[in-house]
């Protein structure tokens, strides 16, 4: 993505009679980021044949699909707008595709008002449900999402977030998985569908009597072909956990209620 603006970058000349080397660095910089601003520190060395530094600091009002790009050739498979409120990477490397695998560090990200462009996470689950797909397929189309958050790692060519939470108007998502720069994928996750779904398949209702079904949900393969495996028996599972919850809870209040005074 381009930087454009003015910061106030300092450039040293290193070892010119030997093996001569050029360093820049930044300590307090703020620029303009695609559509966004990034302000941070950054330092840099070049002795000829490889580049080498660091960066650190905020990202904001960037479209994350125009940060993906400079990871992955992929379609933009995740769409919405980027707050990177700190962050610390580290490169090194001869040209672009060892500059890009080298990277390493980590920081916290959250998106709003986006989507997920590989699959329909609620209809994979309903059509899970309803017998309408196999184990492996994920029904094409859209997950839309409010906010999605999550801390990130990056090292050896894999972005990691390892607390994910992506929220929307009839569901609310978490879990952990990793997506690599070669596109693979893995995510664990569990789904908490709320209202009509929820209630067609006896999800527990909350105190305002809307029903809740978590569902675990298993997703693999490729940013290009990913599986969806909704865990069925999970859930049946899950179902009776918080049933056999509800029956204790009820059977207690009663038993309190019938105590004497």
């Amino acid at each position: 993505m381009p930087l454009s603006g003015t910061a106030p970058f300092r450039v040293s000349l290193q070892s010119l009679l030997g093996s001569p080397a050029v360093d820049v660095s930044a300590a307090s910089a703020s620029l303009q980021l695609g559509q966004g601003r990034w302000k941070g520190s950054l330092s840099a060395r070049y002795d000829g044949s490889r580049l080498a530094g660091q960066s650190s600091g905020s990202i904001a009002g960037v479209r994350i699909e125009q940060m993906l790009r400079a990871f992955t050739t992929t379609k933009d498979s995740v769409s919405g707008l980027a707050e990177i409120p700190q962050y610390r990477l580290q490169f090194t490397g001869k040209n672009a595709l060892e500059l890009r695998n080298s990277l390493a560090g980590g920081g916290e990200i959250s998106l709003r008002d986006g989507k997920i462009a590989l699959f329909d996470l609620l209809g994979s689950i309903e059509a899970k449900l309803q017998g309408a797909l196999g184990g492996d397929t994920g029904k094409p189309g859209t997950t839309n999402f409010l906010k999605l958050t999550s801390r990130f790692q990056i090292a050896n060519g894999q972005v990691t977030l390892p607390d994910l939470v992506l929220q929307s108007a009839s569901s609310s998502v978490g879990g952990q998985g990793y997506f690599k720069f070669d596109h693979a994928l893995s995510f664990d996750l569990t789904t908490d569908v709320a209202g009509g779904l929820a209630a067609r398949f006896k999800g527990r209702p909350d105190a305002a009597g809307v029903a809740h079904l978590r569902v675990p949900v298993k997703v693999r393969g490729t940013l290009e072909s990913p599986k969806v495996y909704p865990d069925v028996a999970g859930m049946a599972k899950a179902v009776a956990v918080e049933k056999a919850k509800g029956l204790i809870d009820s059977f207690l209040k009663r038993r309190g209620a019938g105590q004497p005074k």
